[in-house]
């Protein structure tokens, strides 16, 4: 049984940021089987496989009304007519599409994607790139050095996977990168980062949130929401990799946020205490691991996620092929939260808070079919629901169902909330919401207190 952690780091809004041959078998252990290599074809798309009914022009109208509105807001100047003038371009495309251009789901995200103008970002190819930024515990003194890989014939109209990595103990971010990542397939077709993690050992998985001094969410996340605007990333090929002591560290992370990544791969270290429920949408591959990545993948299988994959020789080689059969699943219709303090709050289209104290999860379900979902859970009292057209009919009324008790309303799109979750990072070109609503959840009948999982 993995034991959950109650302490967990929560992203907060840093200024400017504007507003992831066959296994071995064990028994209980889902196994994967994956040859050597595996060629895989670069993925030309950043988005969910969903409905788009919109032109390639139309999706860069759209991202250069997007671009104006997220400049404006960032500049707190004339955010007003920015705003008028994209809702403006949404009213046209309404009548090109002759529906609600914010139930376009997959159209939506390809906006998103081209208003970040990838072609304007600045990109050294081919070789190993040492690059730094002001420390965002301490601006004026300190920098924050990381390094990344760009493929030589990097293109900004594709979207790359990406992959990030946190180096072993003692092993500076560029020498992981040259001495760990060498596979030329793998090269050619990602992008690689290699985060910093602090000095101190024991603030790599420290709640804190790093603001006056360095941390490993705050290292992580200072670096790659940046990075995800300046390359041309696959927003559901993100990978937490972690390689010796900071396996613990990536696979926590990934526990903590886990609607950021498409999965989380381990090389030759072990894994650490997390709560399993988090990752029934999360894939994870062990390379080389202990005996604790083997608890793990056995709790995992007992839950019935069938997704953590052990691999005890290997290679690069073998994560390649891995990640290509990879995807974030951007709008799962089964969610899992076991909340932490401070985070994880969320998980995909659910979001809750938790004082600490006490029992506290969430599983929730979505159908489409009936416009119906279904939470149960203790410990919180109250939930957002996150909507979009993949998961709901949003021109319907939908029925909420929150330990047994019922609610029935419409749930409009709305453009404002639409811009300002990407404004915020909780919106990104392949998990896109239209609208939230809020939810009470009362107190669970006896029988639903059963349905927690080994993670309590």
């Amino acid at each position: 049984m993995v034991t959950p952690p109650r302490q967990s780091p929560i992203l907060f809004p840093w200024k400017g940021w504007g507003i992831a041959p066959a296994a071995t078998h064990h028994p209980g252990v889902c196994v994967m089987r994956l040859p050597l290599v595996l060629t895989i074809a670069l993925v030309a798309s950043a988005f969910a496989p969903v409905e788009e009914v919109l032109k390639p022009a139309d999706h860069v109208a759209l991202g250069k009304s997007l671009q104006s509105y997220f400049k404006a807001n960032a500049d707190n100047k004339g955010t007003a007519k920015a705003f008028e003038e994209l809702s403006k371009e949404i009213e046209k495309l309404d009548k090109k599409a002759k529906r609600s251009t914010l139930s376009l789901t997959g159209d939506l995200g390809r906006a998103l994607w081209s208003s970040y103008d990838y072609a304007k970002g600045k990109v050294v190819k081919g070789k190993v790139a040492k690059e730094t930024m002001p420390a965002y515990w301490d601006e004026g003194k300190s920098k924050l050095e990381y390094a990344i890989w760009t493929p030589a014939k990097y293109d900004p109209k594709q979207a790359y996977p990406l992959l990030v990595c946190f180096p072993d103990a003692k092993q500076k971010p560029d020498q992981h990168l040259m001495e760990d990542w060498m596979d030329p397939a793998l090269r050619e077709k990602a992008v690689l980062v290699a985060i910093p993690l602090p000095e101190e050992e024991a603030a790599w998985n420290a709640p804190d949130y790093g603001v006056t001094r360095a941390s490993g969410t705050g290292n992580l996340f200072s670096i790659l929401n940046p990075l995800q605007r300046n390359h041309a990333i696959d927003f559901d090929k993100v990978f937490l990799c972690g390689r010796g002591a900071s396996v613990g560290t990536a696979l926590l992370l990934a526990s903590r946020f886990p609607d950021r990544f498409a999965g989380v791969i381990g090389r030759s270290g072990d894994a650490i205490a997390v709560v399993g429920e988090n990752f029934r949408n999360l894939p994870t591959l062990f390379c080389g691991a202990g005996a604790n990545a083997n608890a793990f993948a056995e709790t995992i299988e007992k839950l019935g996620y069938k997704n953590a994959t052990l691999k005890a020789d290997g290679t690069e080689a073998d994560v390649w092929a891995w990640i290509g059969v990879q995807k974030r699943v951007a709008n799962p219709t089964e969610v899992a939260l076991w909340p932490g303090v401070p985070a994880p709050r969320r998980a995909y289209w659910i979001e809750t808070s938790w004082d600490g104290q006490g029992t506290a999860w969430l599983k929730a379900a979505c159908d489409r079919a009936t416009n119906t979902i279904t939470v149960t859970g203790e410990g919180v009292t109250k939930l957002t629901v996150y909507v979009n057209d993949v998961l709901l009919d949003l021109d319907k009324p939908v029925k909420v169902v929150c330990n047994g008790t019922e609610s029935v309303g419409t749930i409009p799109r709305n453009l404002q909330r639409t811009v300002d979750l990407a404004a915020s990072l909780r919106n990104d070109p392949g998990k896109l919401y239209v609208s939230f609503k809020q939810f009470d959840l009362p107190p669970p009948k006896k029988d639903d207190t059963k349905a927690g999982g080994s993670g309590k």
